[in-house]
């Protein structure tokens, strides 16, 4: 049996080292592929912060800056795994909330002054409005798309054979949108019938909502939305 990971890369590699430490066997099939954007923006020193709510937005961004521009940029990050990354990539005096939009907004608004000017690195497809929440706050925030997700056409041939001999257990689910797109797939290649063994391990209870209105199915919530918090639920 085996756990499907359902991120994309180049996380979903590291995901599959961390499940097979854990004692169990993976595919990994990403429903989405991160293409890059080139958007214009004013220079980093003309901001206060940086803000990200993915690891996608951090390594996105530092291609399109200097590491002297990051160098001297504080960073704002939605948790633990993207503090890492922006760290990583040399920006500097990074900030944690602790894996929500709700958290970050508070950090940013306990962080800094009210008319701040906020450089808002993020997907072209994303939710909530926390650009939105930031202006009403006060906040001077630029939103800047620099990467796009592109859904999948299908699952690759070996999720497809493995699903059908109903040798998955387990599939990690990180968004909504990754939820939602999971089904279309299954009803496009006919396997509704090929996950009543599957438990769905959810980021959030958000996620889990898209997994109840499908059908019966077994799922798990995250206690927290991170991703260590995800894989606890294999424990």
């Amino acid at each position: 049996m085996a756990v499907l990971i359902t991120r994309p890369e180049p996380g979903a590699s590291r995901t599959g080292k961390a499940v097979r430490a854990l004692g169990y066997a993976y595919l990994v099939d990403p429903l989405f592929e991160i293409v890059f954007l080139d958007p214009a923006f004013d220079p980093l020193d003309h901001y206060d912060t940086v803000l990200f709510t993915s690891q996608n937005g951090v390594v996105a961004l530092s291609r399109l800056c200097s590491s002297a521009d990051r160098s001297a940029t504080a960073a704002l990050s939605i948790g633990k795994r993207t503090d890492e990354i922006a760290r990583k990539v040399g920006f500097a005096s990074c900030l944690t909330a602790s894996g929500d939009s709700d958290d970050l907004f508070d950090l940013a608004s306990q962080s800094f002054k009210t008319d701040a000017r906020i450089l808002y690195a993020t997907g072209r497809e994303r939710t909530g409005a926390l650009d939105e929440r930031l202006r009403a706050r006060g906040f001077h925030v630029d939103l800047v798309e620099v990467y796009a997700t592109h859904p999948s056409a299908a699952f690759k041939p070996e999720t497809l054979a493995t699903l059908r001999r109903r040798e998955v257990e387990h599939v990690l689910l990180y968004s909504r949108r990754a939820a939602a797109h999971f089904f279309a797939l299954v009803c496009k290649a006919n396997l509704a019938d090929c996950l009543k063994q599957i438990t769905f391990l959810c980021l959030s209870p958000a996620i889990a909502e898209v997994v109840l209105a499908e059908g019966p199915y077994s799922y798990r919530v995250a206690s927290r939305p991170d991703e260590q918090a995800l894989l606890n639920l294999l424990n």
